[in-house]
């Protein structure tokens, strides 16, 4: 089981690192057209879209270390506990709106026509892959939650009951 955790918490290590470059890469593309780019096309929404991934991917990085940390200080004969529970939902519910918020940005992005295709790097196999991936996540997380609360829940009956 230690082998496991450890696992996953290296694969949340990578997956923050990943957070990280995307946050440079988004604050990148805004630099280079605020000050580089001398067109004359509104770039208005592009770069609102840009400050909006910046931010979406700021929180949900903040909220997979505040996992890591978890997950690294996981007490295998204390599994079950509230603090436990609310982690794992916590990190449920951020995962799964921020795959609604991605879907929503995503189809903003399709829908500004083919002037802003470069910008997005638009793939929409990718996109709805990636999207409906987090979304799964997100649920198999929220189902850990309840299951890690009940089994708290059980466990205080238990030591009333002795």
């Amino acid at each position: 089981m230690k082998n496991l955790i450890f696992s996953l918490y290296l694969l949340i290590c990578l997956w923050i690192i990943g957070g990280l470059t995307a946050i440079f890469r988004s604050c990148s593309e805004v630099y280079n057209m605020i000050f580089i780019h001398n067109t004359n096309d509104n770039l208005t929404i592009p770069i609102c879209i840009l400050l909006i991934k910046i931010s979406i991917n700021s929180i949900v990085t903040f909220y997979l270390f505040k996992f890591s940390r978890v997950i690294n200080k996981l007490n295998l004969e204390n599994f079950l506990s509230k603090k436990n529970g609310k982690s794992f939902r916590t990190i449920g519910r951020v995962f799964l709106y921020y795959s609604f918020i991605r879907l929503f940005i995503n189809v903003i992005e399709i829908s500004l026509g083919e002037n802003y295709q470069k910008l997005t790097e638009y793939n929409g196999k990718g996109v709805i892959e990636g999207v409906v991936t987090l979304l799964i996540t997100s649920l198999f997380l929220l189902i850990i939650s309840k299951i890690i609360d009940q089994g708290y829940n059980f466990k205080q009956e238990n030591d009333l009951t002795i």
